[in-house]
């Protein structure tokens, strides 16, 4: 029995049982990085060039948390797990998951409890193609695009598996990115963080607002250091703009802190990779609902961002062309 229980643990212990830290599966992200771009191996798929994937992914093994879906997609439901659950843990798991991907059009990832397996449906290829494509040499819709390949690839894949009511039986079609077809209900994270990433959480709220219960979020805020909080939002409203979806959340964060300033509560919390700051109601008043998830100790990825940007939003201050 014991010995079962051992080679459990070696085969899919998420984080440590081999004593790794982040620094050591970072480094064989790399090392596999490194093994990719020097092998034949191309993609069957995806004719954007190779060496395009490889700086991209690179990119987010040096720097997790620095992934921007950009304004031009609704896909940050799915950077926040894939930012601070994949590349800030398990670097090395999700860089041979992407190259798989990459090269097939499928993958297989193995999270703690089982594994799991994605694929991108063969005839949308040559569309996803374009778009993706296009995001690098930009000559699509998306020619302001700095989105990662590796992360446009995870998000394609993940959202033709998870669905909701919003997607479920809709054909994909080029510009879908930015529209309900690629937007993350609260069922959908929670699905994301449970059954991709085999991870345990614990939830609140829905996919509404839930400014008649102003201070919520103040009585969930009983999370540890090995916890992320995932909040979806309704972003306009959180970045002081007016509203074009009053009363339902529209967009993923998440929560770095909460503390107190020349007098008032304050909040920072991660979006667009990077940090952002403004009065703690005000994050309040524009929430939905959370997902907090546990994790196996403290995540070192709030110390990966090389060059942290704080924003007090305000007026003449405003984010732009928010979701």
């Amino acid at each position: 029995m014991i010995l079962r229980i051992a080679i459990w643990l070696a085969l899919f212990s998420p984080i440590f049982v081999s004593g790794q830290d982040f620094k050591e599966r970072q480094a064989e992200a790399l090392r596999l990085l490194e093994d990719f771009k020097n092998d034949s191996v191309n993609s069957e798929i995806f004719d954007f060039p190779k060496d395009t994937f490889v700086s991209h992914l690179e990119k987010i093994i040096l720097e997790p948390i620095s992934v921007n879906q950009t304004n031009m997609t609704n896909f940050c439901g799915k950077a926040a797990p894939f930012c601070f659950l994949g590349m800030a843990y398990e670097p090395d798991k999700m860089t041979e998951f992407l190259i798989d991907l990459f090269v097939k059009g499928k993958s297989t990832f193995r999270n703690c409890k089982k594994e799991i397996e994605v694929e991108i449906p063969s005839e949308y290829y040559k569309e996803i193609n374009l778009e993706v494509k296009g995001m690098h040499d930009g000559y699509t819709r998306l020619d302001t695009l700095t989105i990662n390949a590796g992360f446009a690839l995870f998000s394609y894949a993940l959202t033709f598996k998870y669905t909701s009511k919003l997607n479920r039986g809709r054909k994909y079609k080029r510009g879908d990115e930015n529209d309900l077809w690629g937007a993350t209900t609260m069922g959908i994270e929670k699905k994301v963080v449970r059954d991709f990433f085999g991870l345990n959480f614990r939830s609140f709220g829905s996919n509404f607002l839930l400014d008649p219960f102003k201070g919520t979020l103040k009585k969930r805020l009983d999370f540890k250091d090995n916890e992320y909080v995932f909040l979806l939002v309704n972003g306009r409203k959180l970045h002081r703009q007016k509203m074009r979806h009053k009363g339902i959340g529209t967009h993923w964060i998440v929560l770095k802190e909460v503390f107190e300033q020349d007098g008032k509560q304050m909040a920072q919390w991660w979006e667009y990779g990077e940090i952002y700051e403004d009065e703690f109601e005000v994050l309040d008043e524009a929430l939905s609902g959370g997902v907090i998830i546990s994790m196996p100790k403290k995540c070192e990825a709030w110390d990966e961002i090389r060059t942290p940007v704080f924003r007090k939003f305000g007026k003449g201050n405003e984010k732009k062309d928010s979701e």
